[in-house]
């Protein structure tokens, strides 16, 4: 089966989190900062190469998440395509 990326809120519903349509594999988290998009891989991708890190934004105000994903996440583009392939 082939997915696509579902869009999906969490929480304070800040950022976007985006999972395959057809296996439910998280993927990404994007936040729209209006002069760009940023995000963050799932690190549960990258298990094979090195251990993920552990975050907990639940003990952060909203105005600190914001600050924190400014400055630790990468910008992001979207391609139009498939997700995964099985």
């Amino acid at each position: 089966m082939n997915g696509n990326l579902e869009q999906i809120k969490q929480g304070a519903e800040l950022a976007s989190f985006w999972q395959c349509s057809s296996c439910y594999q998280f993927i990404c988290v994007t936040y729209d900062f209006k002069i760009e998009i940023k995000g963050a891989v799932s690190g549960a991708l990258f298990e094979c190469f090195r251990q993920p890190v552990s975050v907990s934004p639940k003990t952060l105000s909203p105005e600190e998440k914001l600050e924190r994903w400014g400055r630790v996440w990468l910008t992001v583009k979207f391609i139009k395509g498939k997700v995964c392939n099985w």
